[in-house]
C-alpha cells in the first residue's frame, strides 16, 4: 500500500486514510500494527504517537522479528523499506519519502493507492527493460559486463522518453538486488542526459 502527502491538508487527510487501514488489517488478521522507520527519533506526528519504540516501533538498527500484523514504513529510504518488507508477513503500507519516491515499487508489487483505491500501474515501457536490468545486476553492476549492459538499458530507456526515474523504486521490489546496486543505479541515471522538456513543460518552468 502506497500514500504520499506534502501540503498540510493533504497531509491530514494521509493520516486519515492510512490510519483506517492499519484499524482494518488489525481486525483482519488480529494482531497489532507495527511501525518502521530509518531511525527511532523521528519525532511526534500523526499516528506516531501510537507506536511505542522497542515493541511496535523499530528501526533499522533496531529491527524486530517478522510480525503477522500490518507494517507501516514511514517515509522510508530504499534500505529501510527491504527491512520493512521482510518483517511484514501479511500486509505492509508505505508512507512516500519525498526524496525516495515509491511509484515503480508500488507498481511492481500492485500496490493499492490509498488516495485513490487502485492499484498502481506498471509503467509496461519500463517493465520490458526491467527483466534484462535485474539480470544484468547478479553482481550488483560492480563487475565490467554488469555496468556496461546497465548503461546500455538505461540508455535505451532514455533515448526512448521513458520514466527512468521509477527504476530505482522499481528494483528495490527485487529483493535479490541489495541496496547497494540500487544506488549504483541511482547513481547511472544521474550521469544520463535529461531528455528535453515537451513544451507544456517548457511553459510551465518560465511561470
Amino acid at each position: 500500500m502506497a500514500t504520499a502527502a506534502h501540503l498540510p491538508e493533504t497531509h491530514q487527510a494521509g493520516w486519515q486514510l492510512v490510519s483506517h487501514w492499519l484499524e482494518a488489517q488489525q481486525r483482519r488478521i488480529g494482531a497489532p500494527a507495527v511501525l518502521f522507520t530509518d531511525e527511532l527519533r523521528i519525532g511526534s506526528d500523526g499516528l506516531l504517537d501510537t507506536f511505542t519504540r522497542g515493541t511496535t516501533h523499530f528501526s533499522l538498527r533496531s529491527a524486530g522479528p517478522p510480525t503477522p500484523g500490518p507494517v507501516l514504513a514511514y517515509r522510508p529510504t530504499f534500505k529501510a523499506l527491504r527491512a520493512a518488507q521482510r518483517m511484514a508477513t501479511s500486509a505492509i503500507c508505505v508512507w512516500e519519502l519525498g526524496d525516495t519516491p515509491i511509484r515503480g515499487w508500488a507498481g511492481q508489487v500492485g500496490a493499492i493507492d490509498l488516495t485513490t483505491g487502485l492499484p498502481t500501474p506498471a509503467d509496461q515501457a519500463v517493465q520490458e527493460h526491467l527483466d534484462d536490468l535485474v539480470f544484468a545486476g547478479n553482481n550488483g553492476y560492480a563487475d565490467k559486463p554488469g555496468l556496461r549492459d546497465a548503461r546500455r538499458i538505461l540508455t535505451e530507456l532514455h533515448d526512448l522518453g521513458l520514466p527512468t526515474d521509477t527504476i530505482p523504486s522499481s528494483l528495490a521490489a527485487h529483493t535479490d538486488l541489495s541496496t547497494e546496486a540500487i544506488k549504483r543505479i541511482a547513481a547511472l541515471l544521474t550521469s544520463l542526459p535529461r531528455p528535453p522538456l515537451q513544451p507544456y513543460q517548457a511553459d510551465l518552468d518560465q511561470l
